[in-house]
């Protein structure tokens, strides 16, 4: 188990900041508000760092899981290729950038202090999220729970 895990029963609204491997960090978190109806009385914001957002299992759950809670739980895609076409995706924000650049466009960050904070992805992807999260959002560092898969 990494840093980037939830703590049930303490943890509240959640911000979500993966890329590349650190996907299944999403789905994982994805898999457990939908179990355990964490959503029922929070929020999460979620943004998925991806090459291309050619159809795929992930944006399809991605989609499924923005459609069911439509209220409180806002997924954007972030598409790094750019020459990547840009799908239409019920549900789902696709905007094109590196993951961090695209939460700080669509985000305001500066609410997610309230938050549980996950980032997880490749290290270079991890570290600029987290020069992101401490600089415009100014989170403290300590309460940024994050995993780099290689």
């Amino acid at each position: 188990m990494g840093h980037a895990h939830v703590r049930s029963g303490v943890d509240g609204d959640l911000a979500v900041l993966t890329g590349g491997s650190g996907s299944a960090v999403a789905l994982s978190l994805l898999d457990w508000v939908n179990h355990s109806g964490h959503l029922l009385h929070h929020r999460m914001d979620l943004v998925c760092g991806l090459r291309t957002a050619t159809p795929s299992p992930l944006l399809e759950s991605l989609s499924r899981a923005a459609l069911r809670w439509k209220e409180k739980l806002n997924v954007t895609v972030a598409v790094s290729e750019t020459d990547a076409q840009l799908p239409v995706t019920d549900g789902i924000r696709i905007e094109r950038g590196m993951a961090h650049e695209v939460a700080a466009r669509c985000y305001k960050l500066d609410q997610w202090k309230e938050r549980a904070v996950f980032v997880a992805g490749p290290e270079v992807m991890v570290q600029a999220s987290m020069r992101t999260l401490i600089k415009q959002g100014q989170i403290f560092p300590a309460s940024i729970r994050f995993d780099n898969f290689s």
